[in-house]
This record gives C-alpha cells, sequence and structure tokens, in this order.
C-alpha cells in the first residue's frame, strides 16, 4: 500500500494509461488502493488469476508488469506500463526479459500473449526485441475513451 502514490503519480497520465486497456483516467489514490487490494492477496495463492510485479527506479514504482487471465498450465496475458519520463530508455525491453522465464517457470505457461493498440508503436517494438511473434491484427478490438481501436496481437510459446 505503500506504493499507491507512486503508482498514481505515474500512470495518472494521459499517454501512459491511453494505452492500457483497464486503467482508467484521471487515476486516483482510490484506483491504486483497489488494485492493490485485489493484487496483493493473490501472492499467496498457488494458481492466482493474475501475478503483477511493480517496476522500482531510484526507490519509486514508476511502473509496472504482470500476467492476468492466467490458466496455470497455459496461458496469461502480459501487460505493463512505465511512467512516460522513462519511455524510450530501454528499460521496458529489460524488465520484459527478465520477466518472461518467471512466467513460464512459475506458473508452468505454454504462451504468454500481449494485447498492444496499434498506435503503440514503442510496445509493439518492446515485444518483438522479446521475440514474440504477431499472431494477428484485430479491428475495433479495444474500446477505449468512448473509441474503438484495432489492436495487435503477440505471442511467445515455450
Amino acid at each position: 500500500m505503500s506504493d499507491a502514490k507512486d503508482i498514481v503519480r505515474n500512470i495518472n497520465n494521459k499517454n501512459v494509461s491511453f494505452y492500457l486497456s483497464t486503467v482508467p483516467f484521471p487515476y486516483r489514490i482510490k484506483d491504486a488502493k483497489k488494485f492493490l487490494n485485489k493484487e496483493i492477496p493473490l501472492y499467496k495463492i498457488k494458481n492466482p488469476k493474475s501475478y503483477a510485479l511493480g517496476i522500482e527506479i531510484d526507490g519509486k514504482i514508476c511502473g509496472g508488469i504482470g500476467l492476468h487471465n492466467m490458466v496455470p498450465g497455459h496461458k496469461a496475458e502480459l501487460g505493463y506500463w512505465l511512467a512516460e519520463k522513462h519511455w524510450g530508455k530501454g528499460i521496458m525491453s529489460k524488465v520484459v526479459k527478465l520477466f518472461m522465464p518467471q512466467g513460464f517457470k512459475k506458473f508452468r505457461l505454454k504462451k504468454i500473449y500481449a494485447y498492444v493498440l496499434a498506435p503503440n508503436k514503442g510496445s509493439k517494438i518492446v515485444l518483438e526485441k522479446n521475440k514474440f511473434k504477431q499472431e494477428g491484427y484485430l479491428r475495433k478490438h479495444a474500446h477505449k475513451n468512448n473509441k474503438f481501436y484495432d489492436e495487435y496481437l503477440f505471442a511467445q510459446l515455450k
């Protein structure tokens, strides 16, 4: 819970939240606490539906990465975000590279997939650098801010 303020400070940004399917804008402290209250108890469960970690730089949470919609032994959706001031530095590419083995080993996953809004070129690059393959292009698949957006579907198999 002590990270809630850092989360809000960094995710409450139109440029960050735009690319995140389940993150509202504005993002308030109550949103961060709701998220943390949902995720923290899952660390004690053997087969959770999600698994999230914070990304810390200089002692402050400035991003997150996690697996969602998890089916242990089968598949999970990868999601991540990073404070805008850290974009373009290769940080997320490194974080994804370090995180992926955990998903495959800890949860015995065979497939980790990710949806990327078509305008999000940076995220597409992060996945391609980490050996994700494009599996599809989904027209008007995402609904955000009362608009429909095309999405790419990427995946990595074990």
